[in-house]
Order: structure tokens, then sequence, then C-alpha cells
């Protein structure tokens, strides 16, 4: 037993998930404690960390699922999701016009857009795919290749990352960031 403990150690797959866990740790809080351009800053580091993580572990871009073959499948699927949610929204929002109203929200309408179609996605959304259902189970499937071993992982670890950015809801401040 001691000995699978010390040789699981050695493993490089093992120290990737150990690095990239701590790497996660880190810009999770710098993601939540920084605006503006530190933000700036904290997000390309954290993309370029991914990207320096693939190509050290010898990643492919279909191993974490953005290969061009589905591209297309993935961007119709998307596209009928994001369709779905908008008109629920839109059948609440004319149900009862207030649904959407929060007295903690300061900001006009071209912010809020700016917000939810450039700095949510690109800070956040993106990062958050590519590490938690594109990298972290590609590396979890090299330590132990079995699907649910893969899943656990990584929903955990996804769960684990919001913990503390929950804790932040309402402190955004969308006009001072970039």
């Amino acid at each position: 037993m001691l000995l699978d403990i010390k040789k699981t150690l050695k493993n490089r797959n093992f120290q990737a998930l150990s690095l990239f866990a701590l790497s996660l740790l880190i810009f999770n809080i710098a993601f939540i404690s920084s605006h503006g351009w530190a933000r700036v800053f904290w997000s390309s580091l954290g993309y370029l960390t991914l990207y320096v993580i693939c190509r050290v572990e010898g990643l492919s871009l279909s191993s974490i699922g953005l290969s061009r073959s589905r591209v297309k499948s993935g961007l119709k699927y998307g596209f009928y999701v994001i369709a779905a949610i908008l008109l629920l929204m839109l059948l609440a929002f004319f149900i009862d016009k207030t649904i959407f109203q929060d007295p903690r929200y300061h900001h006009n309408l071209s912010t809020a857009l700016a917000a939810a179609l450039e700095l949510v996605p690109l800070k956040t959304v993106i990062f958050e795919e590519v590490a938690f259902r594109g990298i972290l189970p590609a590396i979890a499937l090299r330590i132990k290749n079995q699907q649910r071993f893969a899943t656990i992982v990584s929903s955990v670890a996804f769960g684990l990352w919001h913990v503390f950015s929950a804790s932040k809801i309402g402190n955004y401040d969308l006009a001072g960031s970039i």
C-alpha cells in the first residue's frame, strides 16, 4: 500500500494534476480579487498556464475536446442552448417585468450586455470550460483510465472552484472591469 502511494506521488501525470490544482487555486483567488488591468494580467496568465500545461502534458486539441471535427456540432448545440435560454428568459420577463431587477445592480444596459457577451465569457466561462471540461479530465484519464474517475475529479474541482467566488457574489464592479 505504501509502495503504491509512493509510486503515485512519483507519477508524472499525478504531479501534473497537482501542479494544475495548485495553479487553479492561485488563479481562483487572483480572478476574484483583481479588477481592471490586474484582472487582464491574471486572465492572460491563466490562459497561458492552461496552454503550457497542455504542451507539457502532450495533450492534443482532440484529447481536451476541442478538435476541428467537433466544432460544427458544438456550435450547433451551443446555438440551440442559447436560443432556449433566451426564450425562457424572455418568457419570464413578459410574465413579470421586475424579475431581473436587483437593487444591488447599478449598471446600464450597454454595460450589462458587454458583461454578458464579452467580459463573463472571456474572463470566466471559456477558462472554466477548457480547464474543467478539457484539461483536467484528460489528465485524470491518464492517471486512471476510467471515465467515472475523470468525471468525479473534474466535478469536485469545479465545485470547489466556485466556493470562494460564491462568497463574493454581488461584489463585482462591471463598469471598472476591462
